[in-house]
């Protein structure tokens, strides 16, 4: 085979799968809606939404990439890889949803179980998980919309060289900092003054959220001074 049709047949045998997955999924759904035996239907259900489902929105990823790695496609085309890679964009967005919102579970743990005289380990894992949720959210939701993948300058730090993280992301990385920082900060005064069940209002998903938002807003300001200067 030669290089010029391998995006071709990649495409061929993307489609093929995702339509052997949607046909398997429509059998699976059409049975589901016909049976009335619970002992029968509740199992079917549970593997198509545990089973089917992911692995539908996983060929429509694969078919997706595929769809982009063709050298000229047409419109019609261009548009169905859009549609099937809106999936991918939903798991970008649900990363940025956990990026920002797993920290300040964490923090409310390992708070408590700190002033209770425990030791939180579990806890302390899911900050460096939610930082890496960040900085993946970018890229996969950028790629699932197809938008054109941002490369930042080329900067030295120490005796390597490595590309800059782009604006947005470096946002997203200092408002996550931001938040936390706020967010421990007026847990320990609330403590200091209030008591425990009181500061434990700060991780309330309101209040979080309004940290959050503060943040993200206090950082672009610093983000864009400093590219600026």
């Amino acid at each position: 085979m030669d290089k010029a049709s391998q995006p071709r047949h990649r495409l061929r045998n993307a489609l093929i799968a995702l339509y052997g997955a949607a046909a398997i999924g429509l059998i699976a759904a059409a049975s589901a809606a016909l049976v009335t035996d619970e002992l029968i239907k509740g199992p079917l259900i549970a593997g198509i939404l545990i089973l089917l489902a992911p692995l539908i929105l996983w060929r429509c990823v694969v078919a997706s990439n595929a769809i982009k790695a063709q050298p000229s496609p047409g419109p019609a085309l261009k548009r169905a890889g859009l549609i099937l890679g809106f999936p991918k964009a939903l798991l970008g967005a649900l990363c940025l949803f956990g990026g920002l919102v797993v920290p300040f579970r964490a923090l409310r743990d390992i708070s408590t179980d700190i002033v209770e005289g425990k030791l939180a380990l579990l806890p302390v894992l899911y900050l460096p998980v939610s930082l890496l949720l960040l900085i993946v959210s970018d890229y996969v939701i950028r790629d699932g919309l197809g938008l054109p993948r941002a490369i930042g300058r080329r900067v030295r730090v120490g005796p390597w060289k490595m590309n800059e993280l782009p604006r947005r992301v470096r946002i997203l990385l200092l408002g996550y900092l931001l938040a936390l920082g706020f967010s421990l900060t007026a847990f320990a005064v609330a403590f200091g003054i209030y008591g425990l069940d009181t500061a434990r209002i700060i991780w309330r998903p309101v209040e979080s959220i309004v940290t959050v938002l503060a943040s993200l807003v206090v950082a672009t300001f610093i983000v864009r001074w400093s590219t600026k200067s």
